[in-house]
């Protein structure tokens, strides 16, 4: 699935998953259904820093339930897929260019034994594949 194949709205909400977790307060936990929900100010903040202005906070926290589900679902679904993502965004946390370390990507397609471009491709399909769900759950998104 290309992003260029998607409507404009799955990929709005697919490029809010990795600012949710990485900027809300317990952000990935909550996007799995292990933590509260995040509040509508953290969202705020989070999107504004990713530049994300749709949707709306509002309207995110109204698809929570169908986001924590979907979310399930794909690590369900794909548990390796999940896995690399998720490690994804912990390395994304703490990357520090200025480290000298290797890459994101380098590092995780060593440690995954595929290539950079496979691991490029699973981490941009994570999310829309998360938003494709939500789509289908039914969620209204404005």
């Amino acid at each position: 699935m290309k992003k260029s194949d998607v409507s404009p709205e799955i990929k709005a909400l697919a490029e809010t998953i990795k600012p949710v977790a990485l900027y809300v307060w317990r952000g990935l936990p909550a996007l799995k259904g292990e933590a509260p929900a995040p509040r509508r100010d953290d969202i705020e903040k989070a999107f504004h820093a990713a530049g994300i202005t749709t949707p709306s906070a509002e309207d995110y926290l109204a698809m929570w339930p169908q986001i924590v589900e979907s979310v399930r679902r794909f690590h369900e679904q794909s548990p390796d897929e999940w896995a690399l993502y998720q490690e994804y965004l912990f390395r994304a946390a703490v990357h520090r260019p200025q480290w000298g370390a290797t890459g994101i990507r380098q590092t995780l397609s060593e440690r995954y034994n595929m290539s950079e471009f496979k691991v490029r491709e699973i981490v941009k399909k994570v999310p829309l594949t998360i938003a494709h769900l939500i789509s289908l759950s039914g969620a209204n998104q404005s």
